[in-house]
């Protein structure tokens, strides 16, 4: 961290994604029968939502559906004296485009942009690009705030539907006409379901008022609008996070990428051009997270919101920290888990020309009273099980890291565009939970360190709690442990331990000191990772309540054990190749082994 500086958390985006209002999908039944027809609107209404909720229910949402949800700059209904009502600078255009008749096809026309003239470079748009799918009730698309150039365009016809270019109609959720209550496009699956009017409190028919305003035709008192105050700001900021988190992808696949470049170098017999490789590798991936965490920091600390004070406070805390000799110590040591995976890469290549057919034998031979493995042994041998682990590993990180990414992209589209979004510290605690988890499956040590630090920092409304005194202050590697560790280090490192006894007596000396650098920079990083689950949670691994109710809690303590004997048997096998006359130290015997 002191090295690079600055990942002043893309915490800010920490800033504020509170958990807001939750919608579902509000259409009308298009099976209602002739006898529901003649209902009153509210009954049909309630009938209605009752069985979209159960439809909804059984719909697994996607992190962009529920970062939809979450977002606080939807179009919603304000009041037509309230501050916050939507001013538009092409209404007169739209009354002189007015056709007579559309929805559900696609216009004829290319309409008019939905353009703010309060904020001119504002307008109306989709909040993601395809619709919702909401089965037999057609599609849906929630509407929000973005940049002028991306306004939606729409066309007015003379019974009041206002219709965007692709036929879908504007819609007012559930068709109840209180403030905040939001406006989306909907697209029944006919014509008839998708210009639908009930006549006096149809929720689909608008008009344009004199002022700028659109308002619901049956009730016009009410207008369009936003929830509270929008900053412009803000529409910089959003753009800002979205590129920071395709930068902290970009680190993050370079880490992926060098580990089959080190392999097949290894593997063609090149290993002396290994080194520079990973070395090239730790600078440059170190030096562009250190231009990505200062902007990060002069970004976040020139922040004046109020919620903000933590996080300055933590960017405090990292500069003082960072002047520190032991953790610029600590910074360099760090680089030892960076080049680890590469590491390891380069002994599986190395694997294939540095044992003999001989050895390879004896090592399918020390596998034949394990079942399947016995198996596995005889056909692909150890080059094949060690190659084999880099893949599944790789493939495995990188799909988690992915994950992570992704869900950082979709929170980042919503950062919120008003300022009345309140605290949220459990959203923004997760946020930095996004950050902190993909940088640890990247290698991107250095913006692991700082967001660490300002996970420790999330905003609360009590300022004595914000100084690392609340249970989410825990900045815990929970990922790294299972997919670094467990599907990585004591696999690999266990069968380094092999092929390095093995070929103790045959290999040249590079390859032997690469290898015994292989195992000594994995159980470096399990020890390391090991520490920092144990230091967060030994009390509630201690606890009987928390294991037997607290999955993870259960799994960490589980995983502790198992880590904990692996590295004990390793340090036993590890002595071995030294001590034992073969180099061989079998677990079976408790003791040398004897190689004929």
């Amino acid at each position: 961290m002191a090295l690079f500086l600055a990942a002043g958390d893309f915490a800010e985006t920490l800033r504020t994604l509170l958990t807001g209002r939750s919608d579902s999908y509000h259409v009308l039944d298009p099976e209602a029968s002739t006898s529901e027809a003649n209902e009153d609107l509210a009954t049909r209404l309630i009938k209605r939502d009752k069985k979209m909720s159960k439809d909804a229910d059984s719909v697994k949402k996607t992190e962009e559906e529920l970062a939809e949800e979450d977002a606080w700059d939807k179009l919603i209904l304000v009041r037509r004296d309230s501050p916050d009502i939507c001013l538009f600078r092409n209404v007169p255009a739209l009354k002189e485009q007015t056709v007579s008749k559309a929805g559900h096809n696609p216009l004829q026309i290319q309409g008019v942009p939905l353009v703010l003239e309060n904020h001119p470079d504002m307008g109306v748009v989709r909040m993601r690009p395809e619709p919702i799918d909401v089965g037999p009730f057609g599609k849906l698309i929630r509407l929000g705030f973005g940049r002028s150039a991306d306004a939606i365009h729409i066309a007015l016809d003379q019974d009041g539907f206002i219709t965007e270019v692709e036929g879908y109609v504007f819609d007012v959720d559930r068709w109840e006409f209180g403030e905040g209550n939001h406006i989306q496009l909907i697209r029944g699956p006919d014509e008839g379901m998708t210009r639908l009017d009930d006549g006096e409190k149809s929720g689909r028919c608008f008009v344009l008022n004199d002022d700028g305003s659109i308002s619901p035709k049956s009730v016009p008192e009410m207008a369009l609008g936003y929830p509270c105050e929008i900053k412009i700001q803000n529409l910089q900021d959003r753009e800002t996070l979205t590129s920071l988190v395709r930068y902290l992808q970009m680190l993050g696949y370079i880490n992926f990428i060098t580990m089959p470049l080190t392999f097949m170098l290894a593997f063609l017999g090149y290993s002396k051009f290994v080194y520079p490789l990973i070395a090239f590798k730790a600078v440059s991936v170190g030096t562009l997270q250190g231009r990505m965490l200062r902007a990060l920091s002069k970004w976040q600390t020139s922040k004046t919101d109020e919620q903000m004070e933590s996080i300055r406070d933590a960017w405090m805390h990292i500069n003082e920290m960072s002047k520190s000799p032991l953790h610029i110590l600590a910074s360099l040591v760090d680089l030892i888990e960076v080049v680890d995976t590469d590491l390891d890469a380069m002994t599986a290549g190395n694997s294939f020309h540095a044992m003999s057919a001989a050895q390879q034998i004896i090592f399918a031979r020390s596998w034949e009273s394990v079942p399947l493995m016995n198996v596995v042994a005889d056909k692909i041998g150890l080059p094949g099980m060690l190659t084999t682990l880099v893949l599944l590993y790789s493939l495995s990180q990188l799909k988690m890291f992915r994950q992570y990414i992704h869900q950082l992209s979709a929170k980042s589209k919503y950062w919120p565009l008003n300022g009345c979004s309140g605290g949220g510290g459990e959203s923004r605690f997760w946020f930095n939970h996004h950050i902190y988890m993909a940088a640890d499956l990247g290698g991107l040590m250095a913006t692991v360190d700082v967001t660490g630090t300002l996970w420790k920092y999330i905003t609360t409304p009590e300022k004595e709690e914000r100084e690392m005194k609340r249970w989410n202050s825990t900045a815990d590697r929970g990922e790294g442990f299972v997919w670094k560790v467990f599907c990585e280090i004591l696999p690999s490192a266990w069968l380094t331990i092999s092929m390095l006894g093995l070929i103790f007596d045959t290999a040249p000396r590079l390859v032997l000191v690469q290898t015994v650098m292989s195992v000594a920079s994995s159980l470096f990083t399990s020890l390391k990772i090991e520490y920092n689950i144990v230091s967060h949670f030994w009390r509630q691994m201690l606890s009987w309540e928390q294991l037997r109710n607290v999955y993870h809690i259960r799994q960490k303590f589980f995983l502790t054990v198992i880590l904990l004997v692996g590295i004990t048997i390793m340090s036993f096998r590890l002595a071995g190749v030294w001590e034992c006359p073969d180099h061989i130290w079998n677990l079976t015997s408790l003791g040398c082994a004897n190689v004929d």
